[in-house]
This record gives structure tokens, sequence and C-alpha cells, in this order.
């Protein structure tokens, strides 16, 4: 099968945009068009089929939240609706006849119950993408799941590995200089690369701009979003804050965030990503804290022992690293117990 946003749906939403309504698609459409091919394209200044090709038509039943970028239509066909054969489905505001969506289908049968005959009960539904849909078509509720589904099975085997995750990276990780914040003037660059947040495993593509940033934070926002027709994925969204916590969006998705950097009154960037696995960010946490105590001991030593020969420093850095070993060695130990 086929399908495609329409021309005329995109001026119409712009319109209806403008001047501040929603856009509403509220009927489904059913004909029967000759000689059509689903396997083609369709053009996108496709047009309602005329009134003679079509065999149907029917308020949408349902409509719903899949994402801030998509929304579902459904309608059922049910038993005491037929007989009819069609292949072609339009969704469409009714009051002006702006055709939005058009799926080339198969012919397929619409059989009613009567006379002996039992019909069948189809569903048939769209699901719109265009960003903003969630604003901009103003739905307020999430899809329900139409037909039978595993996603609350494939949503706690997705639970598991996020947790699987975390337990591997932390609370976020990163990797070289994935994500890393740098400034040139008034323009603050994310850099793109590999990064997990709440155990969620992302890839920012392209390198991200931010621009006239004081007193705030850039945060990296992470969330796992798709649908029961489509592939699940992580979204990466970059923004600036204050503070900022995990949060549910409207359309129920989880977001887990974390503060990749801090910009102070100056525009000076302080970076906040912690580096690798967790177990490298434990290890390089240690040796921060041990050579910073160890750093102690060798200055006491030098001036106990100074003598104004170079020698006498190196002998100090030596005992820095060898103390440092000794105590990495039994943090190891101890914890593989």
């Amino acid at each position: 099968m086929a399908s495609v946003i329409t021309l005329a749906f995109e001026s119409w939403k712009a319109q209806e945009a403008a001047s501040g309504k929603a856009v509403l698609l509220n009927e489904f459409v059913f004909a029967n068009v000759p000689n059509l091919d689903p396997t083609k394209p369709i053009d996108s200044n496709e047009k309602l089929p005329p009134a003679n090709q079509i065999v149907h038509r029917q308020a949408v039943n349902k409509a719903g939240l899949v994402s801030e970028n998509a929304v579902a239509y459904s309608v059922t066909l049910g038993a005491d609706v037929g007989d009819f054969d069609f292949n072609w489905i339009g969704l469409l505001n009714k009051e002006s006849g702006t055709v939005a969506m058009i799926t080339h289908a198969p012919i397929q049968k619409k059989l009613k119950t009567q006379n002996g005959q039992q019909g069948n009960v189809l569903i048939r539904s769209f699901l719109l993408e265009f960003n903003g849909a969630a604003e901009e078509t103003q739905i307020k509720t999430s899809a329900e799941t139409w037909q039978i589904d595993f996603t609350a099975r494939l949503t706690g085997m997705d639970e598991m590995q996020r947790l699987i995750n975390v337990d591997n990276y932390g609370a976020a990780a990163f990797f070289n200089d994935g994500f890393e914040v740098t400034r040139s003037g008034e323009q603050f660059t994310v850099k793109k690369g590999l990064g997990y947040v709440g155990g969620l495993r992302g890839q920012l593509e392209q390198n991200q701009i931010l621009n006239g940033l004081r007193n705030t934070k850039i945060y990296a926002d992470f969330s796992y979003q798709g649908n029961i027709v489509s592939k699940w994925n992580t979204v990466i969204k970059i923004t600036s804050a204050a503070t900022l916590s995990n949060y549910v969006d409207a359309a129920g998705f989880t977001h887990q965030v974390f503060a990749i950097a801090s910009v102070d009154a100056s525009g000076n960037v302080k970076d906040l990503r912690p580096m690798g696995a967790l177990n490298s960010q434990e290890i390089s946490a240690l040796e921060s804290k041990l050579k910073l105590d160890l750093s102690k001991k060798a200055d006491k030593a030098n001036i106990t022992h100074q003598t104004g020969n170079s020698t006498e420093l190196f002998t100090s850095q030596q005992m820095v690293t060898a103390e440092l070993a000794k105590k990495t060695t039994s943090w190891k130990l101890s914890t593989s117990r």
C-alpha cells in the first residue's frame, strides 16, 4: 500500500494555523477507483475521487496523540455497513473538503450482516506525522491501542534494557568529544557524538547550535519514541535551562535529561559530562581524590627533605604514583568480593 500527505493539506493547515484554528480532520472517505495500482507512489496533488466512485463516508471514531509530531485517526466499519468494495481511503476535513492523507490499497470487501450473510468488521487507521502535530490539532488524549498488540510486554523489555544500561553507564556517559560544548563569540556548539542518558543510548548526528547563553545549563534530553506501526528510536533534544528534571510529555513519553555543560555570567563554559562507562567514571573519580590527598603528602615530603636537588621532587612524584597504584588495586579487590 502507498500513502501520502497532500499538498492541499499543507496549504490548508497553514491557513488554519494563521487564523488560530485547530487542524480538524473528522471524516474518512472510501472509494473504488478503477485501474488503481497500490504499489505506485501517490501524487501529492491527488484530489477526492468523483462522487460515482465514492462508496462510503464515515466520521472519525477516535483520534489521539502518538507523539508530539504524530497523531492517529481511526474508524471502525461495523457489521451494519456494506456491501461495497474499496481500494482508496482518504482522511479529510469535512467542512472544507480538504483531503489530508490518502492511501491506495488492494481491493478490499466490506460486507454487511443481512439475509443470513455474516458481515465483517474493519478497522482502518491513519498515522499523520508533521512537526507540531499535537499542538496544531489540539488533541490532548493519548492514542489508544485499537488492535491487540504486545505493547505492555515490549515496554517491559525496553525498560529492562534501560536499567541494564544505567547499571553500566550510570546517570549519563559520553565518549571523546561527543556532546562537548564549545563557545565562539555568542555561539555555543554542542558537538555530535554518542551518549547515554538515563540508560537511553543516543547518537547526535549533527552539531547543535545555541546562542547568547548566560547563567544557565545546557541539557541533553533523551526520550525513546515510536508507535505500534513504526520503528522506535531515541529522540535527542538539546535545550538550556537553569534547572531541568526528568519529565513525561503530553504523549506519555518519558524524557531523561542530563546537564552536559554550565555557562556562567561571563559566558564561560564548564564541561559537566561524565566520560566513559560507570567503572571508568568511578576509577577516574578515585584517582582524582587520591592524587589530591597524596599531593599534600608529596608537598610535605619536599618541604621536610628539601635539599635543592631536583631528584627529591621526582622521588615524591614516584611516591604518589606508587601509593595510587596500591590503593587502586586494593579498591578493585574489595569491589570484586
